[in-house]
């Protein structure tokens, strides 16, 4: 993770103001893939229910399918079943979306094979730390925790660095 070059980035918001959420999974991801708010997203909680308001919010998806060129590939690979939930209501967006059912070795595998097939968007979402959170940010489970996902993350930079060293004009976040 230390090589990553990193931004600051809020899913929490301003207390009292417009951009108050909560800082759960559910609304936080639904921030990441829009760009937006609840009062626009309006996911507001972790449930099942719960749809990100596409006529107000589209996701980053969306517009990735807004580029002229067709065959642009969209997938998403996510470790908590809640994520592919949020994208329900926006039909057609993500050609290829994989729930791995809690497993971080599946989101790692299922993603190099999507970036080696030559995929323009790829979120890739893993869940071991914030599973084992609960445990203590100091016990050896999150510490192993983070440590995998380091790892993890580690090999899929290194697909992709493959992938940009055979095209200059990949552009990758």
């Amino acid at each position: 993770l230390q090589s990553l070059q990193l931004a600051p980035a809020w899913t929490g918001g301003t207390d009292g103001a417009l951009s108050d959420q909560p800082t759960t999974d559910g609304p936080g991801w639904a921030t990441l893939l829009t760009g937006t708010w609840v009062p626009r997203h309006a996911v507001r909680g972790d449930t099942s229910d719960q749809r990100i308001d596409v006529k107000l919010a589209p996701s980053v998806f969306a517009f990735a399918k807004q580029k002229k060129d067709a065959g642009y590939l969209t997938a998403s690979v996510t470790a908590n079943a809640l994520y592919p939930n949020l994208l329900a209501a926006e039909t057609g967006t993500v050609d290829t979306a994989v729930d791995c059912a809690g497993a971080d070795a599946c989101v790692t595998a299922k993603t190099s094979q999507l970036i080696d097939a030559g995929y323009d968007l790829l979120v890739a979402q893993y869940g071991a730390p914030a599973a084992t959170a609960a445990n203590g940010l100091r016990s050896d489970t999150y510490q192993r925790a983070i440590s995998d996902t380091s790892a993890a993350v580690g090999q899929l930079l290194a697909r992709i660095a493959q992938r940009t060293a055979n095209d200059a004009k990949e552009d990758w976040l």
